[in-house]
């Protein structure tokens, strides 16, 4: 269940326009937003699955031109000796996503506000 952000087209398209300066550090600011997501999806794959190694309980963020994303940072080439993990964990990703949407929100909010209020929007 992913947060929405509505008005997102019409903010790139504001963004875009900026001087590269105000752009610069948005990628870094989505990804503190995203922080906490990140933390309790780790904690729910340690805390829900069992036999979880370390290194397939770690997650990553991820920002792309349109989206902010949590997702876990091993991969595996090949088949999946263990071929329920792929839902467990995005089980718990869902949970991390539920319990801290508002604080996604409202990061992303005062991201929003700071940006606008520093180049007299």
């Amino acid at each position: 269940m992913p947060v929405a952000v509505q008005g997102l087209r019409e903010l790139q398209r504001a963004l875009a326009a900026m001087p590269p300066e105000v752009k610069k550090g948005l990628g870094a600011r989505l990804q503190k937003a995203a922080e906490p997501v990140r933390v309790e999806s780790e904690s729910n794959a340690v805390d829900e699955i069992s036999n979880i190694g370390g290194r397939w309980s770690q997650m990553k963020i991820g920002v792309t031109g349109s989206a902010v994303y949590v997702a876990p940072a091993a991969r595996r080439a090949g088949g999946s000796p263990r071929p329920n993990l792929k839902g467990l964990l995005l089980t718990a990703m869902i949970e991390a996503l539920d319990d801290n949407s508002e604080k996604v929100l409202l990061a992303v909010d005062t991201m929003i506000d700071e940006i606008a209020a520093a180049n007299g929007f």
